[in-house]
């Protein structure tokens, strides 16, 4: 119940959605009326304008691209949350759209263009792993490998993709969008640990009171629960 109100608690992050899904939906109706919506809204490396540098991290080429980006933004978004950290999802998301938006521009081709929230994402996902790491989550078909695990194997996919495309200077945007989540979270690294180790802390103690009430239940039977007893099993 306390995840789902702090994941409730987390605005920012639906909006970052949502922003995206608008996005895509208006480039998609452009493109059917024959407007290239997403050319104007890509950052571009040589020739661009300055609203470019936000409006490229909310616009995808494809569906594919799309929803896996907001597949991991909700994914980890919701993990923040539920850690207490759900404030950081956006600040976290701008940074790194800025610095992988800077990053391309003195790395790219001339001619190059960015689209997608790729290196936004990826600061995300990298600040809640260097804040919990450490903490094991639940995968379908997966066990319950520990977020770090599962961060690098993200990280891992989302580069090679960059490096293959062929996209100039894209792999160095996902690049500096990793390297803005870190630096943001040993900038915050204090308060962010502080909030992971609330969470454990609380999730260890209801665990413990969890395992009374089934030990209880075995030796004098459910009906000899209290209602809040039987509401944790």
């Amino acid at each position: 119940m306390r995840a789902a109100t702090e994941v409730s608690r987390a605005p920012l992050m639906w909006l970052l959605a949502g922003l995206n899904t608008a996005v895509f939906a208006a480039t998609l109706t452009a493109s059917a009326f024959g407007t290239d919506l997403i050319g104007q809204l890509s950052l571009q490396a040589t020739g661009g304008h300055a609203p470019q540098v936000v409006s490229y991290m909310f616009t995808h080429t494809g569906l594919l691209h799309f929803a896996v980006n907001m597949l991991v933004l909700i994914a980890y978004g919701t993990l923040a949350s539920t850690l207490g950290l759900g404030r950081a999802i956006a600040p976290l998301y701008i940074a790194g759209g800025l610095a992988g938006g800077a990053v391309f521009v003195l790395s790219a081709p001339e001619g190059a263009i960015l689209a997608g929230a790729s290196a936004a994402v990826l600061a995300v996902v990298a600040a809640t792993t260097v804040w919990g790491g450490s903490i094991r989550v639940a995968i379908p078909w997966a066990g319950r490998p520990h977020l770090a695990l599962v961060s690098t194997v993200i990280v891992g996919v989302a580069l090679a993709s960059a490096a293959a495309s062929g996209a100039g200077g894209a792999l160095y945007a996902h690049l500096g969008g990793l390297a803005a989540g870190v630096a943001a979270a040993g900038l915050f690294m204090r308060r962010g640990r502080k909030a992971v180790g609330s969470w454990l802390s609380r999730h260890r103690l209801s665990g413990e009171i969890r395992r009374r009430a089934l030990d209880k239940a075995d030796v004098s039977g459910y009906e000899s629960l209290t209602d809040s007893e039987k509401k944790l099993l």
